[in-house]
């Protein structure tokens, strides 16, 4: 069984060995002090085009989509259950839930700040 361990179309260059000039020692280290070595972005590969399309961006944000983080959230959960103060099961859960969020929250506060 052969197993091959490089990606098709990122395998990596087998090295060109260089002839060793004529002269001895020193000529070889002004040899390859006159060499440029290569880019961070030619060692990993970065300035070759990706293989397939399965590298591609995830498509943009819509501009109507807004973000909103944890806390913004809970503050908009707060004030919709503040504004409706029915007696309807689901508003019961939704408050329950709010609760244990809340007080999973401050738990994370707390252990977060020793």
């Amino acid at each position: 069984m052969k197993v091959e361990y490089t990606i098709p179309g990122w395998a990596p260059a087998v090295p060109a060995r260089a002839e060793a000039p004529d002269g001895g020692f020193e000529a070889r280290l002004r040899a390859a002090a006159t060499a440029i070595p290569p880019s961070t972005r030619e060692i990993l590969g970065l300035d070759r085009p990706s293989p397939s399309d399965l590298a591609l961006a995830p498509p943009p944000r819509p501009a109507t989509l807004a973000y909103c983080g944890p806390d913004e959230e809970r503050r908009l959960w707060h004030t919709l259950l503040h504004r409706h103060h029915g007696p309807s099961r689901l508003l019961a859960l939704l408050a329950g839930m709010q609760h244990a969020e809340d007080v999973i929250s401050a738990r994370a506060l707390v252990d977060s700040r020793g």
